[in-house]
Order: C-alpha cells, then sequence, then structure tokens
C-alpha cells in the first residue's frame, strides 16, 4: 500500500541542494541563526527577576519528585495529574545528566537547549515544505521572534510544546512525500511525534484524535479512500501509543479515567462561564466571596491572587454529592446550556474576544510585560504568516500546507473553547513562520508576473510535478 501524494509544493521531490558551496553557506547562515536566538534567550533570561507561576511551581516540585522519590506526585500536590508529564520530565532528566538539583536554574538550562533546537526544526519544516530560501526566511522569523526566546525564561511547557508541535508538523510533512516507501509507517511515526508533543501539552488531546480524519479525508480526496483511510488509521494508532501507556498508569492512580491531564473539566468550566468572560480571573472575582467564606484564612488576599484550586473548590461546593471532577463537569455542562443556548449571539462574542486573547497579543511569560514594539512584532509576524498559509493554500491547493493550516485551526479551537491565552499562541508561532513562509513562496510561483509559470504553461516543469507518479492503494 502507498499513500504518497503529489502536490504543487516540493514536499514530493528530493531535498534542493545544490552543491557543497550552497550546502556550506546555508549551513553557516543556520548555525549563525541558532546561536543568535540562543543569546536573545540569555537575554530575556537575564531581565526576568520576578516569581514563579503556580504552573512552573507545580512541574518542578512533579520533577523533584521524580527525581528524589521515583514518584509522580509529590505530597504537596492535590491533583498531581492535572499537569501533563513531559515539562516535569525533561526537568528531571536535565537534573539527572546534570547532577544540579531540580530548580528554575536548572529547568532554564534545559530549556535552553530545547529553545535552541527550534531554529534547526524550522529550517527542517521549511525545507520540507518548498526549499532552502522560504525555510531560512522562517527560521530567521523564528530566532528573532521575542516571545519565543521569553518562553525559554520559565520553567513552563511553551518551549518544549513548540518544538515537539514543530516537529510533529515535520513527520506529517514527510509522509505525504509520494517517494515514501512504507507511508504507513510513516504516517504512524507522525501519529507517534503528535503523541509525544500532546504529552507535552495536554489540551493536544483532541487535536490528536482529530488529525488523523483530517488525514484521511484530505488523502482519500488526491488518492484513494482505501489510502486516506489506511493513513489516518496509521496516524492514529501511532499516537495511541505513546499515550496509552501514560494515560493508564494516570487512570490507574487517579481512579478515573485520564487521558493526559484531569484538568480538562476545570478549564472548560472557566472557558464557558459568560459572566467571568471565560477568563479565570473574572471566575475569580465571581467567587471570591464564597471562596472566602469558606477558607477564612484568605479573606485578605486580593481576588486576583486568590488559588485557582480554592475558587474552584467552591464551584464545586455548589454541586454536593459528587467528586471535584464531576461537579466541574457539571458546572461546565451548565453553562453550555445557560448561556451558549439561552444567549448565544453574547457567547459567541465572548469566543471571537477569546480568539484575540490568544492571537491578539503575545507571550509576556509571568511578569506580563512587554514593550509595544514586541507587541506589533508578534501581530505582524502572525498576520504575515496567516496570510501566507492561507493563501499558499488556497492558490495551489498544496495538500502539505492544508493539513498543516487544519493542524492550526483544531489547536486554535481547543484553546478557544477551553482557556484561551497569548500563551497557547506561542508554540504554534514556529509552525505558522515555516508555513506562512512557504506559503507566501509557493503563491508567488503561481503568480502571473512569475516567469516560470508561464513557461510551464505548455506543461509541468515544476519538479513536484515531474516525478513518477504516486502508487495508489
Amino acid at each position: 500500500m502507498s499513500v504518497g501524494v503529489a502536490t504543487d509544493s516540493s514536499a514530493g521531490r528530493p531535498l534542493p541542494w545544490a552543491g557543497h558551496g550552497r550546502r556550506l553557506v546555508i549551513a553557516l547562515v543556520l548555525l549563525v541563526l541558532t546561536v543568535g536566538s540562543v543569546a536573545l534567550q540569555a537575554q530575556q533570561s537575564a531581565a526576568r527577576h520576578g516569581r514563579l507561576s503556580a504552573d512552573e511551581h507545580a512541574y518542578l516540585r512533579l520533577a523533584r519528585d521524580v527525581v528524589n522519590r521515583g514518584n509522580w506526585g509529590d505530597l504537596g500536590l492535590k491533583q498531581p495529574f492535572r499537569w501533563a508529564p513531559g515539562a516535569p520530565t525533561l526537568f528531571a532528566a536535565a537534573a539527572e545528566v546534570t547532577g544540579h538539583p531540580v530548580d528554575r536554574h536548572s529547568a532554564h538550562d534545559a530549556q535552553v537547549v530545547v529553545g535552541a533546537l527550534l531554529v534547526p526544526s524550522v529550517f527542517l519544516l521549511g525545507l520540507l515544505l518548498t526549499g532552502p530560501g522560504p525555510a531560512l526566511a522562517g527560521a530567521t522569523a523564528a530566532a528573532i521572534y521575542v516571545p519565543l526566546a521569553r518562553a525559554t525564561a520559565t520553567a513552563g511547557t511553551e518551549t518544549l510544546g513548540a518544538l515537539m508541535i514543530t516537529l510533529a508538523a515535520a513527520a506529517l510533512v514527510l509522509s505525504l512525500r509520494r517517494d515514501a516507501r512504507r507511508p504507513a509507517a510513516r504516517f504512524a511515526l507522525a501519529g507517534a511525534v503528535l503523541g509525544l508533543a500532546t504529552l507535552v501539552r495536554g489540551d493536544l488531546v483532541p487535536v490528536a484524535l482529530l488529525l488523523p480524519v483530517a488525514v484521511a479525508v484530505a488523502l482519500a480526496r488526491v488518492a484513494t479512500p482505501r489510502s486516506g483511510l489506511r493513513a489516518g488509521v496509521a496516524m492514529l494508532l501511532g499516537a495511541v501509543a505513546l499515550l496509552a501507556p501514560w494515560s493508564l498508569f494516570a487512570s490507574a492512580h487517579a481512579h478515573r479515567f485520564v487521558p493526559v491531564t484531569d484538568g480538562g473539566a476545570a478549564n472548560l468550566f472557566i472557558g464557558t462561564d459568560l459572566p467571568a468572560d471565560g477568563t479565570l480571573f473574572g471566575v475569580k472575582r465571581q467567587f471570591a466571596a464564597e471562596t472566602r467564606i469558606a477558607h477564612p484564612a484568605v479573606r485578605h488576599v486580593k481576588t486576583f491572587a486568590l488559588r485557582e484550586q480554592l475558587v474552584l473548590d467552591a464551584v464545586a461546593r455548589r454541586y454536593r454529592g459528587r467528586g471535584r471532577e464531576a461537579a466541574l463537569t457539571a458546572a461546565a455542562r451548565d453553562n453550555l446550556r445557560r448561556y451558549a443556548l439561552g444567549h448565544p449571539l453574547a457567547f459567541a462574542g465572548m469566543e471571537a474576544r477569546k480568539l484575540w486573547r490568544m492571537w491578539g497579543g503575545p507571550y509576556a511569560g509571568t511578569e506580563h510585560r512587554l514593550g509595544a514594539a514586541v507587541s506589533w512584532e508578534h501581530r505582524a509576524l502572525a498576520a504575515l504568516a496567516f496570510v501566507g498559509l492561507l493563501a499558499g493554500a488556497i492558490v495551489t491547493g498544496d495538500l502539505a500546507l492544508i493539513l498543516l493550516a487544519t493542524f492550526v485551526a483544531l489547536t486554535t479551537a481547543v484553546d478557544v473553547a477551553f482557556v484561551s491565552e497569548a500563551r497557547h499562541n506561542v508554540r504554534l508561532m514556529p509552525v505558522l513562520l515555516a508555513a506562512g513562509a512557504a506559503g507566501w513562496w509557493l503563491a508567488a510561483r503561481r503568480a502571473p508576473w512569475n516567469p516560470r509559470r508561464r513557461a510551464g504553461a505548455s506543461g509541468p516543469t515544476t519538479p513536484a510535478a515531474i516525478g513518477p507518479r504516486p502508487h495508489r492503494a
């Protein structure tokens, strides 16, 4: 069985190296970009002196627990499976390798290594999509993108999530190459890498289940339904194979089904609470009085500083006789019935604001302070990348770009449905930058003023069109 597909991009042809001299120049440019990215990360790290967020504390405590006790779930964490295992495992591994204790400094060292791999990963994705020129353009944008550098100064999941999502996108594009041998294995590998990304960011679970469906439908249209089905099943099985061991372990210890994390009900409640405008601070403000009544020790704590767990406990107490997770699930269901069905226009307005909250501004780390220049850098790069990706996908019908656009859209939809914040865009930006640069290049090749397009009017001349036709299942 073969499901290789000829597209209008060079994803289906050998990588376009043209001699050792050109290869050396590209390697040197890529090295300079990587070193510059690391320098920017160091500058952003030196500028951070603030406190750790609650999530950062949790990731470090979980990593410390793995190193010191060989267990998962520090005794001080009431819900250890609320957090995905990827980042704590990275921090624990870094401590074991270096011999340093698990703290924000050792975590930062691990983040810098991961961040340094992002630039060549973006280049690899761009190379698979088109060629070295657009790939270097995408890698350059990733190297100068300040929010990515800011993310490495934290002990969060944004940097590792960005790397794994970029590698998952590259594996997907690689599986679409029409010269692929054992294509089912390549789609299974793409699913496995997506599964690894999901172990870093638990909110990717719906994407890991839905993206194989999109792959199956897309390939069924350009190849055969049987080829599409086999590719989609292989990709889904690859993802499930990576997720299943952790899910079985977490479910057994939590005594309930845990796909990757068990924080989905809480996030869905927050994201569907119209009076709170779908924000955690709005929920804190809404339930501050009930929280202080139940916990007199926090009666003098400012509303924004109230612990999320205590506030959500106050929400859960409204549903007596149910466990916390079941109570929050019921509360989210009530929100959907009361607001999504009862006030659909207002609810749709909230979702639009959540979409802007995700993409309209840059990730600023825990301290939430970035200048206007960085905000406009983010908006300019994101807008150019979005337009390039859509233009390339629409003008050329390139299958790889269409599936990457679907990947970004699915991830955005999941984040907007739950708690939508600017930190959710930073892990998608590397894929968007690589795909956007490729899209601009592919769309320009189809432009009326392009002499190569006019020359190709008499027959197929693009490298993607010349090669052998793909085998059909």
